[in-house]
């Protein structure tokens, strides 16, 4: 098979399996609070969202579409042969959506009384994550990365996601909060902490479960603030750019700013550690910590 014809073929899979994943979408979340704004969201809709996560699964058997991993054919570097494995996407989901509830349910307890603090952000911020519904939070962080269903390419995955999503129906209240890559391209001498206070605060808090809602690669801990440093962000973009390139104009763009994208990681962390602090009594590490108490007991350990 030619180079153009199997790009074809990778391009076809996709399609197909993108519109594959809406149609069940629309049918498993139907009329529920994930679509439907005038309805509170609440435990059933994070059911809903694992039932979606499981029938939509490359790996479910009854699942068309599933995509050829054609990591070998020198194009996109899919494989989805890790969906259901312990470490890999569907698990991420899962955490990052519990780890979601853990967040809002900790900053709660333990928010400053508002005329203690100065700043007028954090004013706002404390005010309104008072009145956050937990399960709205849980939904975006559960929903986070649904462009994986498509492609495990970072940053083009972010684009599949967002179309994938208003394609479902979800509302907009909640594709709203969904983290991106934009803070992770602040330019170095624009202050990362100002750009953060900016920010919606339900979209902090759903940046904390997706980036700690996470096992620690190789352990059956989660990962935790330490675990994001120079060298790890080093190691991880090296592999990433000797995957094989897809010629796609978002794999490009994602190359030319990787390097700023891990230069952004430590100071990154640092500022949801000083956003955490400007709005509790609680440090981020603080937050992690009892993200994996609760969470890690719940993982499938790790075969030795």
């Amino acid at each position: 098979m030619s180079e153009n014809s199997w790009r074809k073929l990778v391009d076809q899979e996709s399609i197909d399996r993108y519109h594959y994943v809406a149609t069940k979408g629309r049918e498993i979340f139907g009329e529920s609070a994930i679509v439907n704004p005038l309805l509170p969201l609440t435990s059933a809709d994070l059911v809903l969202v694992s039932q979606f996560h499981r029938e939509v699964s490359p790996k479910n058997p009854q699942a068309p579409f599933k995509l050829t991993n054609v990591m070998e054919r020198g194009q996109d570097p899919s494989s989805f042969g890790n969906w259901e494995l312990p470490g890999g996407p569907l698990e991420h989901m899962e955490l990052a959506a519990q780890a979601a509830l853990i967040i809002v349910s900790e900053l709660k307890d333990h928010l400053m009384p508002v005329d203690s603090v100065s700043d007028q952000w954090a004013r706002e911020a404390i005010e309104v994550i008072k009145e956050l519904n937990p399960y709205h939070v849980a939904v975006a962080a559960g929903l986070h990365d649904e462009g994986r269903q498509i492609t495990q390419m970072f940053y083009t995955n972010d684009r599949y996601g967002g179309m994938l999503l208003r394609k479902i129906g979800v509302r907009p209240d909640i594709i709203a909060v969904i983290p991106d890559e934009e803070v992770m391209q602040v330019p170095l001498g624009k202050d990362m902490d100002e750009y953060m206070q900016a920010m919606n605060p339900e979209s902090v808090l759903v940046r904390i479960a997706d980036e700690f809602g996470k096992r620690k690669g190789g352990t059956d801990t989660l990962l935790q603030p330490e675990d994001i440093n120079p060298e790890a962000q080093r190691v991880w973009g090296d592999r990433y750019v000797k995957r094989p390139f897809s010629r796609r104009p978002t794999d490009r763009w994602w190359r030319g700013h990787i390097e700023l994208h891990n230069d952004n990681a430590v100071r990154y962390v640092q500022g949801l550690d000083q956003y955490v602090r400007g709005i509790s009594t609680l440090t981020l590490k603080d937050l992690t910590t009892k993200i994996n108490t609760q969470l890690a007991p719940t993982l499938p350990q790790l075969q030795k």
